[in-house]
């Protein structure tokens, strides 16, 4: 099963939520489901996991995280990303969608911080 999106899905994502990517928030949507599986089979999650994605777009790393029902905690700093985000994950009872900055957050609280960041807030974070 395809949990990542595609780009034609992103590009109707993006229609149907009245956005275009944010250029000084470097987002760029990881479309490669071969990608967002080995990122996510690499962290050896298990359902006791706390986990804290950061920045998670259209959720291509999400629907994998999801699958493991732990505790998953979304930061997006996007208003509209997380109206998506809302929509597309908000009734998961294990999933907590968060509008913040994480460069602004206090992330004692998580076992694992995964990401698809772009390169400009790696050192910052």
């Amino acid at each position: 099963m395809n949990r990542t999106p595609s780009k034609n899905q992103i590009i109707s994502f993006l229609n149907d939520y009245n956005m275009t990517p944010i250029r000084r928030l470097g987002q760029n949507f990881l479309i490669d489901e071969k990608i967002a599986k080995l990122i996510v089979d690499s962290l050896h999650l298990s359902k006791y996991t706390k986990i804290c994605e950061i920045g998670p777009g259209f959720g291509a790393l999400t629907a994998h995280l999801q699958q493991f029902d732990s505790k998953l905690t979304l930061i997006e700093i996007d208003a509209k990303m997380c109206s998506f985000l809302n929509d597309h994950f908000g009734k998961d009872e294990n999933i907590k969608i968060l509008h913040e900055d994480a460069l602004r957050c206090d992330f004692s609280d998580y076992d694992i911080i995964v990401s698809n960041l772009p390169y400009y807030i790696t050192t910052a974070l």
